[in-house]
């Protein structure tokens, strides 16, 4: 790596001489593995050293912050929380771990970093009970609440648990606490995020919820630290160096490793976040922070007490939480005469160590890209950013849909101060603007089409990428849906852009490609749970739900196909009329009553939710041309390419009447076309009917 310290130019050649043979199909298994490992290693390396000062980073504002938790949005809070707080983490040395250095009296020398995460912690607390109890009027007192629950929420979903925990224990402080008539007026919704939040890193059964959350998902994370350093302290005071025969204890340097290896594991992965300087210098101002007394003191002219509390009464408040109370020793020292035999990280009592078979391999959606459709597709290590980004406004966009009829919320992440309403032209430009700054801010693609957009949106050349993103955020049927609270659903394809080793000199019609040159594409399904429906160039098609309790996509249908034909038809026959006759004849042949083959018709208007029904059931989905759309409704690049592909990869076939929809080259961005997909069988029925005798090009032809 010295060479590459010294020479940049090399390290350029090198991982771009990776990037090109590693998905060669003649390489030998041994040679990719060995060309992953160096590839992971020369970004490693640099990533490490592109590590930003914390000094200058936690230097405080030299002027008073001119923003306030009104003019931020809690996504932006929520990132740059996660950016500090994962900078401190991954400046931790393994060293600071040993012999509860954090706890001795030089331990300002000895854990510089702990001590530093530990201060940053009780800073955050300390200011969210401040913007809380500082604002006189309850409405903007439930604000505060509702916008910091939010910033937890989100931290959840970015896999920050030491940001979570920062915001629940602010209000778990009897300052927040106490504000009975404040937290009635809190919204339901609210509440329970709370509530889920505070289960998942409740310290019952040390940490048990918390530990389980960490297990099931990939890094990027920040765990909760006090958690691991409870831990060691329960193995440096409860298990002897020595054995009873005088010899060196392993046994205890095994189970310290295995708590260091842990912590390792989550800091070798970095964000793809970028400092944003008003909210960084926002959450660093110390002149915002209130000290405990005055806050009390506050607390109580904003709700003075009614009556005295009983004793009894006093036991059941919880306590203002600080990651310095698992740092006091007295309290590790009170647990020690419990500890009859020595005890692991993990909480169980030492001894034979037994070999445990999982009865389910939990996969999630990151984990799925990376060990396994990247085997099988020609990406570069640029792709699993893109997904990565793809997810995260997926989440974003669950948790809006989930919580816009909400009158107090406030958003996620755009200029818009308050949730979009229900009605909606507004909600509709939000839901892009979520997909589209996240995905340009993964600095891996060069265009991006959307639907509320009549132009491609170019990114800028020092942050393009090799790929082309079309989507829609939500599909035609969005207003309509939501105003009667039915399913939302999305779309996306990502394409390679037509010279995908060139970074500049991307044209706009890069994005107009057939179908059958798409690298992924996809569907997501918002209903009672959210659903991601995936398919990769070459692959199978895969299907996974949204756990909102670790936030992460998991594995649920695996391998999914198409049933061959099914007597399933889901179409609009209310505009019967003005379809093509032969059309029509082939509706009305399939009501046809016979033995044996009685048809069932389901149709919901949702362009996703009827076409997913048809993926796991079969059947024929039909959106023909008509008097009043005689192109059809539905956009060729964005919504029928994509869920075209997902059928052509499960077995299925997906025309417009006329020709192959992965067949045909957009004109347009924002072209429509009839569209029909569905079980094969079902499919070439129809095109008989209709009289299509085009044959599907090879790549196109369902396998």
């Amino acid at each position: 790596m010295r060479d590459f310290e010294q020479d940049q130019r090399l390290k350029c050649l090198t991982i771009e001489f990776l990037e090109d043979i590693i998905y060669s199909p003649n390489l030998l298994p041994a040679e990719h593995k060995a060309a992953s490992q160096l590839l992971k290693l020369i970004t490693k390396e640099e990533s490490e050293s592109s590590r930003v000062d914390l000094d200058k980073l936690l230097a405080l504002p030299q002027t008073p912050c001119k923003e306030s938790i009104e003019t931020l949005s809690a996504l932006e809070i929520a990132e740059q929380m996660t950016y500090v707080d994962h900078q401190i983490f991954v400046s931790i040395r393994s060293e600071e771990f040993l012999g509860q250095a954090w706890m001795k009296t030089d331990k300002a020398t000895r854990a510089p970093h702990i001590i530093l995460m530990t201060k940053r912690f009780n800073e955050v607390s300390q200011l969210v009970v401040s913007e809380i109890i500082r604002r006189s009027n309850m409405t903007a007192r439930i604000h505060a609440i509702e916008k910091w629950a939010a910033v937890a929420d989100i931290s959840r979903c970015l896999h920050n648990f030491n940001g979570v925990l920062q915001v629940c224990a602010a209000f778990t402080n009897s300052s927040v606490f106490r504000l009975k008539k404040t937290w009635e007026k809190v919204s339901k919704t609210t509440k329970q995020t709370i509530e889920k939040l505070q289960t998942i890193v409740s310290s019952d059964g040390r940490f048990r919820n918390l530990r389980d959350a960490l297990h099931r998902c990939d890094p990027p994370c920040i765990p909760y630290l006090g958690m691991y350093l409870t831990d060691l302290s329960f193995i440096e005071e409860g298990t002897p160096n020595f054995t009873e025969d005088g010899l060196l204890n392993f046994s205890k340097m095994r189970m310290i490793a295995h708590v260091i290896r842990e912590i390792r594991h989550f800091q070798q992965t970095p964000y793809k976040i970028e400092l944003i300087g008003k909210a960084t210098d926002y959450l660093l101002d110390p002149s915002l922070l209130l000290d405990d007394d005055e806050l009390y003191q506050m607390s109580l002219e904003i709700e003075p007490r009614t009556s005295r509390l009983s004793a009894s009464t006093i036991q059941t408040l919880p306590s203002s939480l600080s990651l310095n109370d698992c740092f006091d020793k007295r309290t590790t020292m009170n647990l020690t005469p419990m500890l009859k035999r020595p005890i692991c990280p993990s909480g169980a009592i030492t001894g034979p160590v037994k070999e445990r078979t999982l009865k389910k391999d939990y996969i999630t959606l990151n984990r799925f890209i990376n060990n396994v459709e990247m085997n099988k597709t020609s990406t570069s290590y640029q792709f699993p950013q893109l997904m990565m980004a793809i997810q995260t406004a997926v989440k974003c966009v669950a948790i809006t849909l989930k919580k816009c009829g909400l009158a107090q919320m406030r958003s996620l992440g755009t200029s818009e101060q308050h949730f979009p309403s229900l009605d909606g032209r507004r909600l509709e430009q939000y839901l892009n603007e979520v997909f589209v700054n996240l995905v340009a801010s993964t600095n891996t693609v060069s265009l991006i089409i959307c639907k509320d957009s009549e132009d491609a949106i170019r990114v800028e050349t020092t942050r393009s990428g090799k790929y082309i993103f079309a989507f829609s955020a939500a599909d035609s049927q969005t207003r309509g849906s939501l105003e009667y609270s039915s399913s939302v659903g999305s779309t996306f394809a990502v394409y390679r852009k037509t010279d995908s080793t060139s970074a500049v000199g991307v044209d706009d019609k890069d994005a107009l490609q057939a179908g059958k040159t798409m690298l992924c594409g996809g569907y997501v399904l918002y209903g009672y749970c959210t659903v991601m429906v995936l398919a990769f160039d070459g692959g199978s098609v895969n299907g996974f739900t949204l756990d909102h309790a670790v936030g992460e996509f998991m594995l649920t249908d695996p391998n999914i196909k198409i049933p061959t034909s099914a007597k399933l038809y889901s179409v609009n026959e209310g505009h019967t009329h003005s379809f093509d006759p032969s059309l029509v004849n082939f509706i009305e042949k399939i009501k046809v009553i016979k033995v044996g083959e009685i048809w069932s018709a389901r149709y919901s208007g949702n362009l996703v939710g009827d076409c997913h029904r048809i993926l796991k059931l079969g059947g024929i989905y039909m959106y023909p041309a008509s008097k009043e759309y005689p192109n059809g409704k539905h956009r060729l690049l964005y919504e029928c390419c994509p869920i075209a592909f997902v059928f052509k990869q499960a077995g299925g076939l997906a025309v417009n009447g006329k020709q192959y929809i992965l067949d045909m080259i957009p004109q347009k961005f924002h072209e429509k076309t009839p569209f029909f997909c569905g079980s094969r069988d079902n499919i070439m029925q129809l095109m008989q009917a209709v009289g299509m005798t085009k044959q599907p090009s090879n790549e196109t032809e369902a396998e």
